[in-house]
């Protein structure tokens, strides 16, 4: 069952190890939960909202909740490829939970009765490692086009242990804007906006956006905003004649054909280009 929220104030250790260095970074695949190949991101994606640098001393207990915040992108990429989240854990050591991340399309009326509809929900990663102190994790998202206000939530249940972990507070934002609230789900299935009174302007949780263009989908030969079967032949059109290939669709983007990342579409994206088929995506 779902619980409120509430938050909690830092550990000033806990702090101390925050500033003391960079954050740890876990690339998570939606699909499998595996980490993305060596963590690299393809060329493309813009940062169209980033909450991540005035980091304050107080995290939402989310165990067993789902919570979330809006965030107004800057820029024009809609096209949604990555959130990364700022996730703190006060427990002593390693712990695991069952997470899943949802982004939904709008956010921005605190009157409203929910952040409206549901644009793009991940697997629930259980087990879902979460170390201790302060981490970013990055969940892929499969190029799902946003508008310009979105809320995006993260849901978190049977962990295995009984310290607090949630999303950290971090405000202002420095690329895009945040509401002055929250949303949370409570547990008869209804929404609620709320304020936390945290000494600070906003109720601001640590989110980063990463986007690119409408069409700027890896793999994408036809722009039709899928990756699929459909794409091989315009994939070897473009191949062996590529002014054909850009008369015949004018408005794709050929980043999408350099699927080993090389600024170049030849021979040596074939092999990558039907693994990543037969997979569902790029790797």
């Amino acid at each position: 069952m779902k619980k409120q929220l509430a938050f909690v104030m830092v550990p000033a250790l806990a702090v101390a190890m925050v500033i003391g260095g960079a954050a740890q970074r876990d690339l998570i695949s939606p699909a499998s939960g595996d980490l993305r190949g060596g963590g690299a991101l393809p060329t493309g994606p813009d940062t169209v909202y980033d909450n991540s640098t005035n980091i304050l001393p107080f995290l939402v207990n989310g165990i067993d909740a789902e919570w979330g915040d809006g965030a107004t992108l800057a820029g024009t990429n809609r096209c949604v490829y990555s959130i990364i989240l700022a996730l703190h854990s006060l427990a002593p050591g390693n712990a695991t939970c069952d997470v899943t991340v949802r982004i939904f399309e709008g956010g921005d009326d605190p009157a409203a009765n929910d952040p409206r509809a549901m644009l793009w929900q991940s697997d629930t990663f259980n087990s879902f490692p979460i170390s201790p102190g302060l981490a970013q994790y990055d969940f892929e998202v499969p190029n799902i086009q946003v508008p310009e206000t979105v809320t995006w939530t993260l849901e978190i249940s049977f962990c295995d242990t009984e310290s607090e972990i949630g999303s950290r507070f971090i405000s202002p934002p420095t690329t895009g804007t945040s509401q002055s609230y929250l949303w949370n789900h409570n547990a008869d299935g209804t929404w609620e906006s709320i304020v936390f009174d945290i000494g600070g302007p906003n109720s601001d949780l640590g989110c980063t956006i990463l986007a690119v263009c409408e069409g700027c989908l890896c793999g994408d030969s036809n722009c039709d905003s899928r990756f699929n079967g459909a794409d091989i032949d315009p994939f070897f059109v473009a191949l062996g004649d590529p002014a054909a290939w850009q008369e015949q669709f004018p408005d794709c983007n050929p980043g999408n054909l350099d699927i080993n990342g090389d600024g170049l579409h030849n021979a040596f994206d074939i092999d990558l280009f039907f693994a990543a088929l037969g997979q569902g995506g790029c790797p």
